[in-house]
């Protein structure tokens, strides 16, 4: 992967790990220069998938006209889902993924269109402004099964009117919507998929736009803390931070698992900051933590960079048990059943013809003898 971040974007989502432990990434390079259109654009968009020990095993381009907004999902079956030139595709056949026929278009996807998948992985929504209407719910069955619903912005007449087109999360069964207005305060909105007729108001609401595990479990803000709250908000779990660190998924999304028993966390160590002086805090230390909610524990504690060059993400497979990580041109694969033991010995990066990609596949050390 070249590391000039003028020929390089990674697009968020870029890292996925299937049921089976393999690892799908995805990039933005340059392919040419010269004359550029639509027909004939100088982008790829590049598709990379690793098997369970770390060999690429599915790797292919799709053309592209733009950067930075170009993703990657898996569904339920881990059928590869691809934002790319104004649509998200699917692909039905995986032993030709070059040929248009071994795609289907699910939805438009302009620049704007924002994209929501649900933990289960089988429901996407996606909200495109110049559709009509504008909102598309996708469930991943075969075939897939699409409803069209939502407002166009003309006939919308409040705010509260308008949140049927914004979800802030879905699941399966419903869609999300925290907030606060100005007369009544905070406010959480839960409705069925296409169905915001009839939404019902969650009391208490959700602290901090709540992302949901199902639809009786959330993560939720509990000021600096972390909280895992049912449905009526009684607190199933709970981290305390240290004075220093801070948990945080304004950059980097977080992750659970397809059940909602683990979730992994982007954890962030802080220095300075004066907001009377407007002095900004600087980071100086990095980490992803992995909760085990049923058991009521950190499981695992992995650290990364700091600071990334051009990119950073990470996703936690389906059960829960391997943690794959971006970072700028590197893709780490983390082991978790074994979190007891969690000194790790890398592997040698290999680099792959694509850009070199370079993949370290972690060894559990083996556990040291007892005296």
């Amino acid at each position: 992967m070249d590391g000039n971040r003028r020929n390089h974007i990674v697009a968020r989502p870029a890292i996925v790990v299937d049921h089976k432990n393999r690892v799908v990434v995805g990039f933005t390079v340059r392919k040419r220069n010269g004359l550029v259109t639509r027909n004939e654009p100088n982008l790829d968009f590049r598709i990379v998938r690793f098997s369970s020990d770390g060999k690429p095993d599915l790797s292919f381009s799709l053309a592209t006209h733009t950067r930075g907004i170009n993703g990657i999902y898996l569904t339920e079956t881990d059928k590869v889902v691809a934002r790319v030139n104004d649509e998200l595709r699917i692909l039905e056949h995986e032993d030709d993924p070059l040929q248009k026929e071994g795609w289907s278009v699910l939805a438009s996807c302009p620049r704007a269109c924002e994209i929501r998948q649900s933990p289960t992985r089988r429901t996407i929504s996606v909200y495109n402004s110049d559709a009509i209407p504008p909102l598309t719910i996708i469930q991943a069955a075969q075939p897939p099964i699409i409803k069209r619903c939502g407002k166009v912005p003309r006939q919308i007449r409040s705010a509260d009117d308008s949140i049927q087109n914004y979800p802030q999360a879905i699941t399966d069964k419903f869609a999300y919507f925290s907030g606060s207005f100005a007369l009544y305060g905070p406010f959480s909105y839960r409705w069925p998929l296409c169905d915001y007729e009839h939404r019902v108001e969650m009391e208490p609401p959700l602290k901090g736009g709540a992302t949901p595990l199902g639809d009786e479990l959330f993560i939720a803000s509990g000021d600096k803390d972390l909280e895992v709250v049912t449905s009526n908000s009684q607190v199933k779990f709970r981290q305390s931070m240290s004075k220093h660190e801070s948990w945080s998924r304004f950059w980097v999304p977080l992750r659970s698992s397809e059940s909602g028993d683990r979730v992994a966390v982007d954890m962030l160590t802080t220095r300075g900051g004066k907001e009377v002086l407007d002095i900004s805090i600087h980071v100086t230390a990095r980490r992803i933590a992995v909760y085990d909610i049923e058991a009521g524990k950190e499981v695992a504690s992995i650290p990364v960079n700091a600071k990334h060059n051009f990119h950073y993400e990470f996703d936690l497979s389906p059960d829960g048990h391997r943690l794959a990580v971006l970072e700028d041109s590197t893709v780490k694969i983390v082991d978790l059943s074994r979190s007891e033991d969690l000194s790790l010995e890398h592997a040698d990066a290999p680099e792959l013809k694509d850009r070199n990609l370079r993949l370290q596949v972690p060894v559990v050390a083996p556990a040291k003898p007892k005296p």
